[in-house]
């Protein structure tokens, strides 16, 4: 897998280590997921010891070239397993929720995948799946969309077919694990206190950069982003 920054379109990290035994697997989809904090990485057709698992990257702190081409610190802060397939796809929920002090906050996660019909619903705060259903579907688990308040989930069959989920609001909180979503303003100061900006802010006001040097604590120097001119 490999992360790219949108600030000069050089690479950030390469990562391969949860890849290693997965490489010659043959799945069409890889549906990889960022969660709506921007801390955490959901890569799918990922193994460990022998077992599909969908891995949990924290965002690392220096890239690919500070560290001389090595896989940058990208750590996997968490192997989700339970499927007997491949994970095929992933989605994380759009809201962030909030526990008691000092709990962190943690995002929903549905993953899909190859062949089984099974998916499956994770808390990242939690080692264990909050929700499993089985026999969904007769084919690959394609895709996830979530609605914008987290009540409805939609998932994608190559069998041709789609699953719509429904949560009341007391469902999600106790799937979620006890807790509730944070209010847009509660995600606004959150996003601040991690980043030092304002969510959309440093891409809407050409500041990328500043975004870059909280995250990777280092400051960039280029330009807006623009995208890669495609080659002859």
């Amino acid at each position: 897998m490999i992360v790219w920054r949108t600030s000069d379109w050089s690479v950030e990290t390469r990562i391969t280590t949860p890849f290693k035994d997965t490489a010659k697997q043959e799945t069409l989809f890889r549906r990889i997921s960022w969660s709506p904090d921007g801390l955490s990485l959901a890569a799918t057709n990922a193994s460990k010891a022998g077992c599909h698992v969908a891995a949990i990257l924290k965002r690392g702190t220096t890239s690919s070239s500070e560290t001389g081409g090595k896989e940058a610190d990208w750590l996997t802060e968490i192997n989700l397993i339970g499927h007997s397939r491949p994970v095929t796809a992933s989605r994380f929920s759009p809201l962030v929720f909030q526990q008691k002090a000092p709990l962190p906050p943690y995002a929903l996660l549905a993953l899909g995948d190859d062949a089984s019909g099974q998916f499956t619903l994770w808390s990242n705060a939690k080692p264990r799946p909050m929700l499993v259903l089985t026999e969904v579907f007769r084919g690959t688990t394609t895709d996830f969309s979530w609605s914008s308040d987290a009540r409805f989930l939609l998932a994608s069959s190559l069998d041709g077919t789609v699953c719509l989920i429904a949560f009341t609001h007391h469902e999600l909180c106790r799937c979620s694990g006890g807790g509730s979503p944070m209010t847009a303003a509660e995600f606004g100061d959150f996003f601040r206190r991690t980043y030092g900006c304002q969510a959309g802010e440093a891409l809407s006001r050409g500041k990328a950069g500043k975004l870059q040097e909280h995250v990777l604590g280092q400051t960039s120097h280029h330009h807006r982003p623009s995208l890669p001119s495609s080659p002859p």
